[in-house]
């Protein structure tokens, strides 16, 4: 459980690039500002063997294969069209670098799932463990899943957006914030916060650069002068 000291309200920033060049700062008017994480590890286990008598194996790599396709069902065929879902896997892991003639006993899959509703949140993981069993089952394999609820659904109190809508127009000017900026997938802690204190999370540009967990992402350190400015403005009005 988190505790949360905070008795006023909470105010964070994201970098994030590239926005639109006239944008400087973006946000979200509660209540349609949510995104939510939800992470897997998945093991299929078979029975390794021979690459040359694939039939005395169980091969838990081509199931793992029709796995992360019939996953992607979930998206356009157990989703609300105009709901939002993102299932993408990060990581495959199975035998080693050096295995080429060698069928491997067991397959892990790292998963990272998005919603923007809580209900359609609840649908997904629900399809993703039923699909999980099913394409275990369908090659007679075996399978374990590891479910991390890694980030709630984060909601922008209104107040709270407002002040920082105010103060944003102040340092950037109105012209360079986006005060309707979409509704976005990433995910962040602070979604726990905001459960127990009202608050705004939004996101400022970071320029022209590489994204986010790129490996050729470059931080613009003149924001943080910036972002300090507003923290402070804020923390001021506040305490007024």
């Amino acid at each position: 459980m988190i505790q949360v000291s905070i008795r006023i309200a909470l105010s964070q920033l994201h970098i994030i690039p590239p926005m639109m060049v006239y944008e400087q700062l973006s946000s979200q008017l509660c209540p349609d500002s949510p995104f939510s994480t939800d992470r897997f590890k998945i093991k299929i286990t078979g029975s390794g063997g021979h690459a040359s008598a694939p039939q005395n194996s169980k091969d838990p790599t081509l199931a793992a294969c029709h796995l992360i396709l019939a996953l992607q069902s979930i998206v356009s065929r157990n989703t609300d069209p105009q709901q939002s879902v993102v299932i993408s896997v990060g990581s495959i892991i199975a035998g080693n670098d050096e295995s080429y003639n060698i069928i491997p006993e067991q397959v892990e899959i790292l998963l990272s799932v998005r919603t923007l509703n809580k209900n359609v949140r609840k649908q997904t993981i629900k399809c993703i463990n039923e699909i999980i069993e099913h394409c275990s089952n369908l090659f007679g394999l075996t399978s374990e899943v590891e479910y991390y609820d890694k980030a709630d659904v984060t909601y922008n109190d209104e107040e709270a957006t407002s002040l920082a809508w105010k103060i944003a127009g102040e340092i950037f000017g109105n012209e360079c914030c986006a005060f309707e900026h979409s509704p976005g997938m990433a995910s962040d802690d602070l979604s726990y916060m905001l459960s127990a204190r009202k608050g705004c999370y939004a996101y400022i540009n970071n320029g022209d650069t590489a994204y986010v967990h790129n490996g050729h992402y470059v931080f613009n350190d003149d924001l943080l002068s910036i972002a300090a400015t507003y923290f402070a403005k804020i923390t001021l009005e506040y305490l007024q």
